[in-house]
């Protein structure tokens, strides 16, 4: 067994190392949390030591949802709401958060493609004499200066 300087230490000392319990959560994506330093959930606090990679957290546990955000192995933000308000109303995470903004933008893009669209469609019924389908005239003709040649007489 190797040993770590706070075990050889304590063994100085005349200390008897005593085994400490590490608590482990997974989060809602399913990415477990471990936290060296505690035994249990009420040792979580901010300050406190975690193995997680820098990024939020979001995990359910004794009628609470709790949010984590770590940064360099370390709890910085902890936020703890109580759980059966929250499931009327579930909490946003980044990356939805993130996927409805880039819907959002999307969607604005189409309806401008849409609307530019509409906008060239009446330009070029304009150009090619359309008339409108209540005048039952339904030929559809190309003006040429002071012109116009029925498109449905030429054969390709």
């Amino acid at each position: 067994m190797q040993k770590n300087w706070k075990t050889v230490l304590a063994a100085m000392m005349g200390e008897k190392p005593t085994a400490k319990m590490l608590f482990e959560i997974n989060d809602a994506n399913g990415t477990t949390l471990t936290f060296p330093d505690a035994s249990d959930l009420s040792e979580v606090v901010e300050g406190v030591a975690t193995t997680a990679a820098d990024g939020n957290y979001v995990f359910e546990a004794d009628s609470k949802i709790y949010s984590i955000t770590v940064l360099g192995g370390v709890v910085t933000t902890l936020a703890i709401a109580d759980a059966v308000a929250s499931k009327d109303v579930p909490a946003l995470n980044a990356e939805t958060v993130e996927l409805l903004q880039a819907f959002a933008s999307e969607f604005e893009s189409q309806s401008n493609l849409i609307a530019n669209l509409q906008g060239e469609l009446k330009s070029l019924k304009s150009l090619i004499g359309h008339k409108d389908d209540k005048t039952g005239d339904s030929a559809m003709g190309l003006k040429v200066g002071n012109k116009t040649i029925d498109l449905t007489k030429i054969n390709l």
